[in-house]
């Protein structure tokens, strides 16, 4: 596109997926010869996750591969009886909602030690395993550089009022677990009416590209 870049947003703009011990099977798992594994990620990663694990442990691990929400609403009904030793989601919102219903067992401490705190559950429930950035697309014709936002927080304030949009698809509800992770629950509210008041609202990063490029807005909060 003539005249926009492309530049990652490192304040407040990442979100995580994470992989969780589920439930009350910690134990088991953690002494297992074999493991059950509810894969919501990219099954071809996935797949090679397990069999390097495989390779180095001698644990054999029978993956069953849906979508993350899915995943995470068949654990909740399964309860007790499910055989999902770990769940590994490609989104946060599944995994906050097996949190919040007790479902998730204890995370080994020395395996959350290996991943900076931030990113992991507070309560040691599940950890960051995957990151996804969020990007700005930018008409260098209508702001430069040196005005460009410094953390995604700011485009929840007045400052750029009418000068942006964001897309609400995709990762854009992780993008909202993550900063009520990192930053509250009040902090993420705030940056969510910013956003209605002061931007405008696409349906897809393309969409939004091509109004940053038509000259329809400055710069546009895409998912990537």
């Amino acid at each position: 596109m003539t005249g926009i870049n492309r530049r990652t947003v490192l304040q407040g703009g990442v979100a995580l997926a994470g992989a969780a011990m589920v439930g009350g099977w910690a134990g088991r798992a953690r002494a297992a010869t074999a493991l059950t594994l509810y894969n919501g990620q990219h099954r071809a990663t996935t797949e090679a996750l397990v069999a390097a694990f495989t390779k180095a442990t001698g644990i054999d691990v029978t993956m069953r591969n849906a979508e993350s929400p899915e995943l995470a609403a068949q654990i909740a009904e399964e309860g007790a009886r499910s055989p999902a030793d770990l769940f590994f989601s490609e989104q946060s919102p599944p995994i906050a909602s097996l949190q919040e219903k007790g479902l998730l067992g204890q995370v080994d401490p020395a395996t959350l030690a290996l991943i900076p705190a931030k990113f992991n559950a507070k309560d040691g429930t599940w950890l960051g395993a995957t990151v996804r950035t969020r990007v700005i697309t930018y008409n260098k014709k209508m702001i430069s550089p040196a005005d460009m936002p410094k953390s995604i927080m700011d485009f929840g304030t007045a400052a750029l009022n009418g000068k942006f949009g964001y897309v609400k698809q995709d990762g854009f509800q992780e993008q909202v677990m993550s900063i009520v992770h990192i930053k509250g629950r009040d902090a993420a509210l705030a940056w969510l009416k910013g956003l209605k008041q002061y931007g405008r609202s696409y349906n897809g990063n393309r969409i939004a590209s091509t109004a940053v490029e038509n000259g329809e807005i400055a710069m546009a909060l895409s998912n990537n």
